[in-house]
């Protein structure tokens, strides 16, 4: 469905619902802005007619994502912490066991070496796990500030 804008006798759009919502949440839709689409007799505010069709407003869209994802800055934090942790207690248990399972210095350096390597790739893999999707979200959500922005401006 098209939906049609205007804010103070200046005509915008057409523009989907999910753009409208989208420039709604970022600002540079007002809720009291007067929104039209197909099959209506006249302009209502913008709220009303999300409301009309059944779209959430910006404000329980919010909620409604931060519930949907797991991936909040304050679980990524924690859970990188508990795995920082958990990684330094497993290196040096496999350290303790390492050195003294080896017989001479050499073969301790050669383990020492591997297990280094092998200890941080599992820990660049428990962290990339960890805020890749954090990332993601927060770049999503900043592409359609930054595209409801250009919208406004331009």
């Amino acid at each position: 469905m098209q939906v049609y804008l205007n804010r103070s006798g200046e005509q915008m759009g057409p523009y989907s619902v999910e753009d409208v919502r989208t420039y709604l949440s970022a600002g540079s839709v007002l809720a009291t802005d007067l929104a039209w689409a197909e099959g209506r007799a006249d302009w209502v505010p913008v709220e009303q007619l999300l409301a009309e069709l059944a779209v959430p407003t910006p404000a329980s869209e919010a909620v409604a994502e931060e519930e949907k994802t797991f991936f909040t800055l304050r679980r990524v934090v924690i859970g990188s912490v508990i795995w920082f942790v958990l990684m330094m207690i497993l290196s040096a248990g496999l350290f303790y066991w390492m050195w003294n399972d080896s017989k001479n210095n050499r073969e301790r350096q050669e383990r020492a070496g591997k297990l280094g390597v092998g200890m941080g790739v599992i820990t660049a893999v428990g962290w990339g796990a960890l805020w890749l999707p954090w990332a993601a979200k927060v770049g999503k959500k900043r592409r359609a500030e930054r595209l409801a922005a250009q919208q406004k401006n331009g």
